[in-house]
């Protein structure tokens, strides 16, 4: 059995409240809180991740050199069960494993955006936008209590798409009956007015929802004009509707009075033959109204926002799909490789287990102390953590992290302090971060 006294000094070792350690990382509070930005620790290496400088300081000054001596001793006590080369600390092996194809992935990322800089300098421009255009959409979400927009989808226009056919059921026998007109002719006539009612349904729909953006107190005449515009527009498509139904109307009315008084018969009235067609016309622009009132938001601009945000996020991730096709191959070999190592990893622990219980055991419970003082080292370092974000609460401090795979233009990311607080703080089981 290997000399346990490293392992005893470490377990031993006191990180509690009231250790002179534990008084000694909190009084750094003051000091680290008062900064403008903090840069939290790096993913590969033996470090744990997220720890802010001072807390890294403390886990080097007090805790690292104790616990490799510890770590070390347990992986020997692991490598002298069963026969040379064939044995494993697992969870030394797993976070090498793991450590190693992060590393190899930031190699491959670093060297590709150095080949492709023109590539990743546009890449950057659209992310750039999208965080504009979110920025933006954030605020006029905040400015509506939180509420999503209404965005007219595609059923919006599939709906309007009935509103023309229903119109055109309703006129083409009114065209189909002027003399002049050929069926071809008759059936162009119905779609365009069809086609037109729905337009001025859209417009005339959207603008009363939208009455209030448009014509508040708050808005300047030159904003207006775009309301104005809508309401000539529809108004005009609507009256050119109403005019082109009255007429055809009115002709076959005209032809229907002449053969009555010629054959014999009923004369028809202006009211069931002009007025109902009309009528007919104004119901179903009238549906087409509240469906666009219904689809629309009362704010123009939060839409506009909504959409942009959209546009930019499909193109940001088309381009960054594009750039990054080469990488990921690679990184699904490395995957692939990690995993193949780790299976070997636990077969040859299974192994180990079973042929040499006894030593395999002790083993175990000597590996059992060291993690029981970690949390506790894990649990100072919260601590520390959680009263940091409190006290920066309020205050404009910005978390920098490294990121663990190189973004286009960037290392690092920033988050806030409450995204600092959720991430795990773990001790890793890395003796040297090369596999």
């Amino acid at each position: 059995m290997e000399d346990l006294q490293d392992i005893d000094e470490y377990s031993t070792a006191d990180f509690g409240r009231k250790s002179s350690a534990y008084n000694e990382l909190i009084g750094e509070l003051e000091n680290e809180v008062s900064q403008e930005s903090i840069e939290l620790s790096d993913f590969v290496g033996r470090q744990p991740a997220y720890l802010t400088p001072v807390m890294l300081a403390w886990y080097q000054d007090h805790v690292e050199a104790k616990r490799i001596g510890a770590l070390a001793t347990i992986d020997a006590i692991f490598s002298s069960i069963g026969e040379k080369g064939r044995t494993v600390f697992l969870a030394l092996e797993t976070d090498r494993i793991e450590d190693d194809r992060l590393d190899r992935k930031r190699t491959i990322k670093k060297a590709h955006i150095d080949r492709n800089q023109a590539a990743y300098g546009r890449l950057s421009a659209l992310r750039e936008a999208m965080e504009s255009a979110e920025q933006l959409y954030q605020d006029k979400q905040n400015d509506h209590g939180g509420r999503h927009p209404t965005v007219p989808g595609w059923w919006y226009w599939l709906l309007l798409g009935f509103v023309g056919i229903f119109e055109a059921m309703i006129n083409f026998e009114s065209f189909s009956a002027l003399n002049f007109m050929t069926p071809a002719i008759a059936l162009g006539s119905t779609v365009v007015i069809a086609i037109v009612l729905a337009l001025a349904s859209h417009l005339h729909g959207t603008l009363i929802k939208q009455w209030s953006y448009y014509f508040g107190e708050h808005r300047e005449d030159i904003d207006r004009f775009a309301a104005h515009r809508m309401w000539v527009l529809g108004s005009i498509a609507l009256g050119a509707v109403l005019g082109s139904v009255w007429y055809a109307r009115a002709a076959y009315l005209a032809e229907s009075i002449t053969e009555a008084a010629i054959i014999g018969g009923t004369e028809p009235s202006w009211l069931s033959t002009v007025g109902g067609s009309l009528l007919l016309n104004l119901a179903v622009y009238i549906a087409g109204v509240i469906i666009a009132y219904l689809s629309h938001d009362r704010d123009p601009s939060f839409t506009d926002a909504f959409l942009t945000r959209a546009k930019f996020q499909r193109q940001y991730r088309a381009a960054q799909e594009k750039i990054e096709r080469a990488n990921n191959r690679q990184f699904r070999r490395i995957d692939a490789e990690a995993e193949e190592r780790l299976k070997a990893a636990r077969a040859a622990d299974r192994v180990l287990r079973n042929r040499h219980r006894n030593e395999y055991r002790e083993a175990e419970r000597q590996f059992k102390r060291l993690v029981a003082k970690d949390a506790a080292v894990e649990s100072t370092l919260n601590d520390y953590r959680n009263k940091l974000v409190a006290a920066a609460r309020g205050q404009k401090l910005m978390i920098k992290v490294p990121a663990q795979i190189r973004t286009e233009d960037s290392d690092v990311e920033l988050i806030s302090p409450q995204k600092f607080n959720a991430k795990p703080i773990r001790l890793k089981y890395i003796l040297s971060h090369k596999a």
